[in-house]
């Protein structure tokens, strides 16, 4: 799983570091995305380590070459793990659409844990 990227914005890190340094993501049977920072039981998933935080995916979910976790505020503080760029999984690898702005959070930058 070495050719996995995972990109994490500055809000998103801050706000996965600050919950316990851990982000969650599972695949509804409708092929939803779904993120929390405590696990769901019962799943093996696999494990990524961007900095400063893990990120632990169901591995129902087929693997793309690229997570983007990205922070919203409304309707209240969450992290959105973005499948190769876009919001939902396909089983055909055929990410679902999503708007032109979802993973854009002006001002932020890719974020770096303090030290």
């Amino acid at each position: 799983m070495d050719d996995v990227e995972v990109e994490v914005d500055s809000q998103a890190g801050e706000y996965v570091a600050s919950h316990g340094g851990r982000l969650y993501v599972t695949a509804s049977s409708a092929g939803l995305v779904h993120e929390t920072t405590k696990p769901k039981p019962g799943i093996q998933y696999a494990e990524f380590r961007p900095a400063g935080i893990t990120l632990y995916v169901d591995p129902a979910i087929e693997r793309p070459t690229l997570w983007r976790l990205v922070f919203h505020r409304f309707p209240m503080p969450h992290v959105r793990a973005l499948w190769n760029g876009s919001r939902g999984f396909s089983p055909t690898g055929n990410p679902a659409f999503v708007s032109e702005w979802e993973g854009l959070s002006p001002g932020s930058a890719p974020w770096t844990p303090d030290k």
